[in-house]
């Protein structure tokens, strides 16, 4: 990227509030998840979040996108 474009690029992530939330919060649901679909714990973590927030998934992680539709 041509140094203005990452400028311009930064300035508008600065711009996405960001949440944080604790893996504690989110230990349970994850972890039955991860559980009822076979996949790593790690990956669900995101999963459990999406749900929790009502937001969608973006992954491109095909063996997880193959074992959760919704």
């Amino acid at each position: 990227l041509a140094p203005q474009d990452c400028e311009r690029r930064l300035g508008l992530i600065r711009m996405v509030p960001v949440v944080y939330v604790p893996d504690e919060e989110l230990v349970e649901a994850t972890l039955a998840i991860a559980q009822a679909i076979d996949h790593p714990i790690y990956d669900c973590l995101y999963l459990a979040l999406s749900l929790r927030q009502a937001a969608p998934l973006v992954t491109d992680d095909a063996r997880l996108g193959s074992k959760w539709t919704r």
